[in-house]
């Protein structure tokens, strides 16, 4: 049997979506890992593939199309472990249809920032939603007297040094990217809204020198930035 763990790139290529039947009717296909440069799965891609046991999606993943997994009427499917990436946002009905012998699914997210449709996975499946804890980029600030500390919370955003520079990247998805903060005044933590609030600069198109985000204080905090 099969385990299909698909490359991100193939012949100089990027893997951006999977579409519709790529992987269709796969009587002999057991296991799928999809990559993180992926950013949609497609209706029927995985159409009735009935040996299929454990799928790995990556964190590029934003989109499961209707039927992706789904198993024809009168069938039922094999899928017992599903690990879904972090940057998943929505998920279509049935698009795991009559895979009941899944009782779990693990999403890397957070609870709440996921749009799963009325019946997208078969009923009574567990749903656990394990988000990364925050990645800490210290403020400008820290090391002098104002206490203030700035990280990002959110897990679809990986740290890399580019020519010895840090800096944190995403998939990009044609939407504006807004990641979520978590500010800290001498270890105490902030209320969005209330202490301070948070805008965002050239965070649409990929491709230019960076987004950028400003954090400005409100209430006690007014005046720093």
């Amino acid at each position: 049997m099969a385990n299909a763990k698909i490359p991100s790139v193939i012949r100089g290529v990027t893997v951006k979506g999977i579409k519709q039947y790529a992987f269709g009717t796969r009587s002999s296909l057991y296991a799928a890992t999809i990559p993180d440069s992926c950013l949609s799965i497609d209706t029927y891609a995985f159409w009735n593939c009935q040996k299929l046991k454990e799928v790995v999606i990556g964190n590029g993943v934003a989109v499961i199309g209707k039927y992706a997994f789904g198993i024809q009427k009168g069938s039922t499917g094999a899928l017992e472990k599903l690990t879904i990436g972090s940057g998943i946002q929505s998920i279509a009905e049935y698009a795991f249809w009559n895979q009941n012998s899944l009782k779990e699914v693990i999403i890397k997210a957070e609870e709440g920032t996921v749009e799963i449709a009325k019946g997208a996975f078969p009923e009574g499946v567990v749903i656990k939603y394990e988000s990364s804890e925050p990645t800490e980029e210290p403020s400008e600030d820290e090391g002098d007297d104002s206490g203030f500390t700035v990280c990002f919370n959110d897990a679809s955003l990986v740290k890399k040094t580019v020519d010895g520079k840090e800096r944190f990247e995403t998939v990009y998805t044609g939407a504006a990217v807004k990641p979520a903060v978590l500010v800290k005044h001498n270890g105490k933590e902030l209320a969005l809204g209330t202490d301070y609030s948070v805008s965002y600069k050239n965070n649409l198109n990929a491709g230019n020198n960076g987004a950028e985000v400003y954090i400005t204080g409100k209430g006690s905090f007014s005046g720093q930035e």
